[in-house]
């Protein structure tokens, strides 16, 4: 394992940047990713009022497609390695802890306890991220618990960078960030988002059981 590196759920705040007539190869020429970029709307061509040289639009009025960038780390309005108390799960989730609890059973959340202790289990807030993979962290919650794991462990890789992920930790990979920090290979990160989303998620399993298998030897 490599070096290690919420609150209520809020959207991301976006500053509206109009993209017109963007093919894939414009975008990876100028180094963007469509991972990076949320639809925001759609508008008529007709409501643009530009001078020359300012746009080039349709002859003839089109409805164009509106993009805006994520914000880097938008989503929770908090740290990714927050740790949260069921009540305060559940009340960023608008719902009982017993609905937590619930949740937590179907393996569509995962809690861990502090070390030496048998209760006081604590949630980790990046489970609220509006951008996260539910279907990555399903699966890696049922593959640590086909094999007995301790979350634990399934927590120390995700809040732990990794090589393997252009040195971006697992949780980050899981809610979709462009971490803004040292040690973050860009061009690496924009392959591992560019991938099909399958062969991503196939990807982030293979490297969390290889560290299960790390830690056991």
């Amino acid at each position: 394992m490599n070096s290690k590196s919420s609150s209520k759920v809020k959207s991301p705040k976006f500053e509206p940047t109009v993209l017109l007539a963007v093919t894939p190869a414009l975008l990876n020429d100028l180094g963007i990713s469509s991972r990076q970029l949320s639809a925001w709307g759609q508008v008529s061509s007709e409501a643009f009022d530009v001078e020359e040289n300012v746009a080039y639009l349709p002859a003839k009025p089109k409805t164009l497609q509106i993009f805006v960038p994520f914000a880097k780390s938008a989503g929770t309005g908090a740290s990714l390695t927050e740790m949260l108390s069921p009540s305060a799960m559940a009340a960023s989730m608008n719902c009982t802890t017993a609905t937590v609890y619930d949740r937590e059973k179907k393996g569509h959340l995962f809690s861990v306890t502090p070390p030496g202790r048998t209760n006081g289990r604590q949630f980790p807030g990046f489970q609220l991220h509006n951008r996260l993979d539910n279907a990555l962290l399903a699966r890696l919650i049922a593959e640590y618990r086909k094999r007995d794991v301790p979350f634990g462990l399934l927590w120390e890789f995700l809040k732990s960078s990794h090589d393997a992920l252009a040195g971006a930790t697992g949780a980050e990979i899981l809610v979709g960030n462009w971490p803004d920090r040292s040690g973050i290979d860009t061009e690496r990160l924009s392959a591992i988002y560019a991938l099909p989303e399958d062969e991503r998620r196939e990807f982030v399993v293979e490297l969390a059981l290889e560290d299960i298998t790390h830690a056991f030897r």
